[in-house]
């Protein structure tokens, strides 16, 4: 077992080098909606807190960290790598769930650390064992996934790893800046307002503007709408959105509600979208079954 100033020089280097990367990752969050970065960030900092406190395992814990941390920078990478429009492939974001799955088992683990007496821990070493044997086990698929070779002696050199995460946000920041000027410029390539903002309003999205651009900039809009928050804002607003949507084909809008919910699908998320019949005074229901854009 390394000596105990250095399983503390690893952690305290991991956790600076992780807690900047969550910074970057809610940025990445607020910028594309990308479903579960949220969650991601906020359990990374609770089990930093946990593991803070926690007087064995330490190696262990060092070492989930620094794999925790490689992944995370491996999905900010992918999300810059995506360019121009910074989103990610349904398959992706399958392996980005998968992971959130393994850091909360990881979180659970560190919690199990922290309490009980001597001679519980002593009975529940075995299922600690194995607790940990699941972590490391579903940690490695992420890391065969994203392609991350791992190594102890990355963090050794803390200037350097810093100099990487501040490159990530620079970049971060440029694609934004980009998304942000281009927005509106390209009727067939529309970048909305709505992606590089939180909240989808009437104040973030000219809709009488997005609703004058062509049918495939639409589409390529609402391809973006990949989180549940966003989509659940738009469908909120249906009434207002409804007199614009009676006025366009039919099979257009229908095409567009497949490819939105196929981002979706993944989600195992069952969605009922009220929609009005072109050409119509009354209203009917329009039923999207997700079961069948699982594979979208």
């Amino acid at each position: 077992m390394p000596p105990v100033s250095a399983i503390h020089t690893r952690l305290k280097n991991v956790t600076q080098c992780l807690t900047t990367a969550v910074g970057t990752l809610d940025s990445l969050s607020d910028t594309f909606g990308t479903p579960f970065l949220p969650v991601i960030s906020a359990t990374a900092l609770s089990l930093v807190a946990v593991i803070e406190k926690i007087k064995r395992n330490k190696d262990d814990c060092a070492n989930l960290l620094e794999n925790i941390y490689q992944i995370i920078s491996a999905i900010i990478e992918l999300h810059l790598r995506s360019k121009p429009t910074g989103q990610l492939s349904p398959a992706m974001l399958y392996h980005i769930a998968k992971f959130t799955e393994t850091l909360n088992k990881i979180h659970t683990f560190a919690e199990a650390l922290q309490g009980g007496s001597r001679l519980k821990q002593f009975f529940r070493q075995n299922e600690m064992s194995q607790l940990l044997k699941d972590c490391k086990q579903s940690l490695q698929v992420s890391l065969d996934v994203f392609q991350i070779n791992t190594s102890q002696d990355l963090f050794k050199d803390i200037e350097s790893m810093q100099g990487a995460i501040q490159s990530q946000e620079q970049e971060l920041l440029e694609l934004i800046s980009t998304l942000s000027d281009n927005c509106f410029s390209d009727g067939d390539s529309l970048v909305c307002e709505a992606r590089v903002s939180p909240v989808l309003s009437d104040k973030t999205c000219n809709w009488q503007r997005w609703f004058k651009t062509s049918e495939t900039a639409q589409t390529h809009w609402l391809c973006c709408l990949q989180s549940h928050r966003y989509f659940t804002d738009v469908a909120g607003s249906w009434s207002r959105l409804s007199m614009h949507f009676i006025k366009s084909n039919h099979e257009s809008v229908q095409s567009w509600v497949q490819v939105v919910l196929g981002k979706l699908a993944w989600q195992e998320l069952s969605f009922t979208i009220q929609m009005w019949q072109p050409n119509t005074d009354a209203g009917s229901l329009l039923d999207v079954n997700l079961e069948a854009y699982r594979e979208g």
